[in-house]
């Protein structure tokens, strides 16, 4: 641009001239040299590589900040779109940081500008979900893990660490469209890394950097949030991966906002939300192993005493902590009472035992007492039904509750049962004395176990209260004759709760 208000203007006009058919060649070519698997050895030559390094991403960044050019480009239809794809190709490929962040910086330039529902940003979403997962998380989560590697950390990484948390923030906003993006490809053991990250290097950073850690956290914790839709699995993968831990190396992050007065969302209540959705899904045997863990590495670093002693995190962590102690035992207690698991070789069919665990499959349906069994049932037949529930379950099916599941459902409430019995025998009393006729009761006593809110929710009703499904009339039939109490279980997994009904025995 001149110092002439007559020349810039001639320049402006010229530029929104010829911006479709330079939007147009830049389509073309990366449609043609970076995109096309089957012209990707042209796309070699050192002319090309130039184009797509640095002329086109350097020119594009340079003319759109002239707001009428912006104007026409980003309306221009598949120019975000192209874009997109060959940021996320070239976040993917072992290029330079700097080639990366052009595209990266070209793009946030669109997005920022435009508005979350302009047509830029509806190209921006749709191109994503076009994109396979791999793809997706590799080129955001992996870059960010990059960044926070770097070693010294600098300026830029900070601001590539900002601008990548943008990005993630975009890719967050609509849950229906991402979930698929970021629930694969173990989307919950980097998230719970990138948090590692952020704590261990807060003190060898640029002064200020808090403040990007408090945002990149946040957005972390919003993308663990959509990625624990993925149901029992994936939350035992983020508590595998160390995320209760990181829950208390970020109790000086919450200090730091409370003395900043940030008009942020606060933390606290973040976390404590993800620590009671963990709480109801240690009802599964998976995430309950998990956070047994997670509850003796705590415990034995004495990380309790670095957080806060009110509040609703502390609450929330000595809910889990609680639950997570009592089902632990209650889940002694089932193994303890006899043989309830089996091998799936059908062959062999040996009991579980103290001295003989058993392994679950990838599946996550069959279990094997050693990997011969496991080898001799796959030959037997399970290797085609094993690949094709693999597939569906990263395809976002709900991994499917087995009769070995319901039995350890049934067990956690026996052991709920034998540790409250004092307090449910006396809203059972409360319930039959509100109720109390010259005839007795019709239906027998059911009580109603709810795991799906934090704390559990319990509730006493009749027989006839209870979706009559299944074996229903046998099951009443037990209770009329007193064999045990009558419990309807309602347990939170992926898609929809899981309701069962069924007996326990009465407390010893």
């Amino acid at each position: 641009m001149s110092d002439s208000p007559a020349s810039n203007d001639a320049l402006v006009t010229h530029l929104c001239a010829i911006m479709p058919d330079l939007c147009d060649f830049a389509i073309a070519f990366f449609r043609l040299f970076v995109l096309d698997s089957a012209s990707l050895p042209l796309s070699d030559t050192e002319l090309a590589m130039e184009i797509k390094e640095e002329i086109l991403p350097i020119s594009f960044y340079t003319i759109l900040a002239i707001p009428q050019v912006y104007e026409l480009a980003s309306a221009h239809t598949g120019l975000v779109d192209c874009f997109t794809r060959v940021w996320v190709l070239v976040g993917t490929e072992q290029q330079p940081r700097l080639i990366t962040g052009r595209y990266l910086e070209l793009l946030l330039n669109i997005l920022e500008r435009s508005g979350p529902k302009s047509p830029a940003s509806n190209e921006f979403r749709d191109a994503v979900d076009q994109l396979p997962c791999a793809l997706i998380t590799a080129c955001i989560l992996q870059r960010v893990i990059s960044d926070l590697h770097a070693t010294p950390i600098d300026v830029h990484s900070v601001h590539s660490i900002k601008q990548n948390f943008f990005m993630l923030l975009q890719c967050c906003t609509s849950v229906e469209v991402y979930y698929p993006c970021f629930a694969s490809h173990r989307a919950a053991k980097w998230c719970c890394i990138i948090m590692k990250q952020l704590m261990s290097r807060k003190h060898v950073l640029p002064s200020g950097y808090e403040q990007t850690v408090t945002q990149a956290v946040d957005v972390t914790l919003m993308l663990l949030r959509i990625v624990f839709l993925g149901g029992r699995s994936v939350m035992a993968e983020a508590i595998e991966h160390g995320f209760i831990e990181c829950v208390f190396r970020c109790q000086p992050l919450l200090d730091h906002q409370e003395s900043t007065s940030s008009t942020r969302r606060p933390l606290g209540p973040v976390f404590a939300e993800l620590i009671d959705l963990l709480n109801g899904f240690t009802m599964h045997r998976q995430v309950l192993r998990e956070a047994h863990k997670a509850l003796k590495k705590v415990l034995s670093r004495n990380l309790e005493d670095d957080i806060e002693k009110e509040g609703p995190l502390w609450n929330a962590w000595e809910r889990f902590r609680d639950v997570v102690d009592e089902r632990w035992q209650a889940k002694a207690d089932y193994i303890e009472a006899g043989p309830k698991d089996w091998c799936d070789n059908k062959p062999c069919q040996a009991f579980a035992s103290s001295q003989r665990r058993l392994k679950q499959c990838g599946c996550s349906v069959t279990y094997y007492c050693s990997r011969i069994c496991q080898r001799d049932a796959w030959r037997a037949g399970h290797k085609e039904e094993c690949e094709a529930r693999q597939k569906s379950i990263k395809e976002g099916s709900p991994v499917p509750t087995t009769q070995r599941d319901i039995q350890f459902f049934f067990a956690m409430a026996e052991g709920d049962y034998n540790f409250h019995s004092d307090e449910i025998n006396r809203r059972t009393n409360e319930f039959l004395r509100a109720r109390r006729t010259t005839t007795v009761l019709p239906y027998p006593v059911v009580i109603q176990f709810n795991y799906t809110v934090v704390p559990r929710k319990v509730t006493i009703t009749t027989a006839d209260e209870v979706p009559k499904e299944g074996n229903w009339e046998e099951i009443v039939s037990k209770g009329r004759m007193n064999v045990g109490r009558l419990v309807y279980l309602t347990v939170p997994d992926k898609a929809k709760p899981f309701q069962v009904f069924g007996i326990v025995d009465e407390p010893r």
